[in-house]
């Protein structure tokens, strides 16, 4: 029994010197303490029940699919490049139509929407119940969006 401990030590011992020279001869050496706190829990997609926020700085324009939660006349004001209309009622779900069509059109990529709150919320927690992909809500709307330097189309 002695001998199967020391040789699971030596085996150990091993193991963890070639995993710190690796990590030595790394161009970028990984950090033994992380630099910037970080968050070890945050909502997978798959797992949740609703519509996920969406800070600004994590926008992806050139891949997000956005959709207006906003009335015509004000998406007609200004909007989100490429942005899809669907003005949102509390009183009605999205008809599924539109939705198969965000859902086609946005090509598997994330679904953001965006408008005033709580409706935007609302209407991304409808087009999630309704499966239409990876749908979060855009936290400050656009707002945000003007407030990042961002552009609007007319």
């Amino acid at each position: 029994m002695k001998k199967l401990v020391i040789r699971s030590l030596i085996i150990v011992a091993i193991a963890l010197t070639a995993a710190f020279l690796t990590n030595l001869l790394r161009p970028e050496p990984l950090a033994w303490i992380a630099g910037a706190p970080y968050n070890i829990f945050s909502d997978c997609p798959e797992t949740a029940q609703h519509a996920l926020p969406l800070k600004i700085g994590n926008v992806e324009r050139e891949r997000d699919f956005f959709v207006d939660a906003r009335k015509a006349a004000q998406f007609e004001a200004g909007r989100i490049p490429g942005a899809f209309s669907l003005p949102y009622d509390s009183l009605f779900p999205a008809d599924a139509a539109k939705v198969d069509e965000i859902r086609e059109a946005a090509g598997g990529w994330r679904i953001v929407v965006y408008g005033d709150m709580p409706g935007a919320k609302l209407l991304a927690d409808d087009l999630f119940s309704q499966k239409a992909g990876n749908v979060y809500y855009l936290e400050g709307g656009l707002d945000a969006w003007l407030a990042a330097g961002y552009e609007v189309e007319k």
